[in-house]
């Protein structure tokens, strides 16, 4: 009897194959003032910068300016919408940064969308498969990227993710 792959190992073979390569580019999503001030109210990230609309220190910066960590908490549902991601029965775990440059404000309104490349794949164990990804957080207005990053996913393989038991 022949069993299908299940889809956290076809999702790494997949993977496999993409090594080296852009897996692809999110769709343009935007940050409205109300966004920004509930982000910046839930994390305590609510500076003039961000949330004080007409203050010296958004002047600076044309406007409010959305905070680079929600651009980043938003990585994992852009690298999932360009298949970046090892599916059930793996449970994703954030692995963490290598590197996070912030390099360009993002202006509240203006839209944004993320960019993945697939570095490296790493086995750790039986149970780990680590995603090295570079990240770039893309701006539709300026010439620098807002965020580059270097991205750390684990996924943590189910006993049954790597091969299917046979039952009789």
């Amino acid at each position: 009897m022949t069993h299908e792959p299940s889809r956290a190992s076809a999702d790494l073979t997949r993977l496999e194959a993409r090594v080296g390569c852009e897996l692809g580019v999110s769709a343009w999503e935007h940050f409205d003032q109300q966004t920004v001030d509930r982000y910046g109210a839930l994390t305590g990230e609510d500076l003039p910068i961000h949330c004080e609309l007409g203050t010296e220190a958004a002047a600076r910066f044309g406007g409010t300016i959305v905070q680079a960590s929600l651009l980043l908490a938003r990585l994992g549902t852009w690298v999932r919408e360009v298949g970046g991601w090892i599916g059930a029965p793996a449970t994703p775990v954030n692995y963490g940064f290598d590197k996070v440059r912030m390099l360009a404000p993002v202006p509240v309104g203006a839209a944004v969308r993320g960019r993945f490349a697939l570095k490296t794949i790493e086995r750790r164990g039986a149970d780990l498969v680590l995603l090295r990804l570079g990240a770039t957080v893309e701006c539709e207005v300026g010439t620098r990227p807002a965020i580059v990053a270097e991205w750390i996913i684990g996924f943590i393989m189910n006993e049954t993710s790597g091969r299917e038991e046979q039952r009789s």
